[in-house]
């Protein structure tokens, strides 16, 4: 699996879409988890990118900030395909609760 958190928007798109992206490195089977506060409509267009690739992808962004993240209690919000949800769960529990 593979995590992003990135500023903005703006950057899932370069870091997830664009060339060099993560999307282009990752292999069919693999999981991509984005946890940056982003937009609806990218979190869809990320997922049906990954779709293609056959890479399940994750919208699960965080609230805690550096405390929740270095006590591992982050909030997490998740949104993706029950196959996706049922690959990142053990992950995301290290992280905090979904």
């Amino acid at each position: 699996a593979v995590f992003t958190m990135v500023g903005a928007p703006s950057d899932v798109e370069q870091v997830t879409l664009g060339g060099g992206g993560v999307l282009e490195a990752l292999e069919p089977g693999s999981l991509l988890i984005d946890c940056t506060t982003s937009t609806p409509s990218l979190a869809q267009r990320v997922a049906a990118a990954a779709a293609g690739k056959g890479v399940l992808a994750l919208d699960a962004p965080v609230s805690g900030g550096d405390v929740g993240a270095e006590a591992a209690s982050l909030s997490i919000m998740c949104g993706g395909s029950d196959e996706a949800m049922g690959g990142s769960g053990y992950l995301l529990d290290l992280l905090g609760s979904r």
